[in-house]
């Protein structure tokens, strides 16, 4: 009825689409995280203007998820679908200034907000471990320094 090398293809067929199943099955567990950013002598941040918070895990494959941050210092972190919030874990934090093709002066705003650091991973020094239960998080900024 089949030729053998039919039978065999067959198999091969069902195996892949068996792995491919399995693959996505496996959702990656993420938990809801929201927050409010504030300065270290707890005064509100006002966010707004495009301001993004990422949160970026410790661990390959480096998850990442993101909010933007509202004129409230406000935000609610989401990983592919809105309001997700983030896979468990430790992650380091870093803020976006926005656009930078729609707002070439992004950076420059956000300094009058915040010190540059916080614009990368390796430098920001902010991170929060993520897990199952209350991820609602105060993210504590330097003001920037006058000159």
């Amino acid at each position: 009825m089949f030729a053998p090398h039919s039978i065999r293809f067959l198999a091969w067929l069902g195996g892949a689409l068996a792995l491919v199943a399995m693959g996505c099955s496996n959702k990656i567990p993420t938990y809801p995280v929201r927050g409010k950013v504030v300065y270290k002598d707890g005064q509100p941040f006002h966010g707004g203007g495009g301001l993004t918070i990422w949160f970026e895990s410790t661990q390959a494959p480096y998850h990442r998820s993101s909010s933007p941050v509202d004129e409230n210092g406000e935000f609610e972190l989401s990983f592919i679908q809105a309001g997700s919030g983030a896979p468990e874990g430790e992650h380091r934090i870093r803020f976006d200034p926005g656009d930078q093709h729609m707002q070439p002066s992004a950076e420059i705003a956000l300094a009058k907000k915040m010190p540059p650091r916080y614009l990368e991973f390796r430098t920001s020094g902010l991170k929060k471990s993520i897990h199952k239960g209350d991820n609602s998080f105060v993210i504590e900024v330097e003001r920037p320094t006058t000159k």
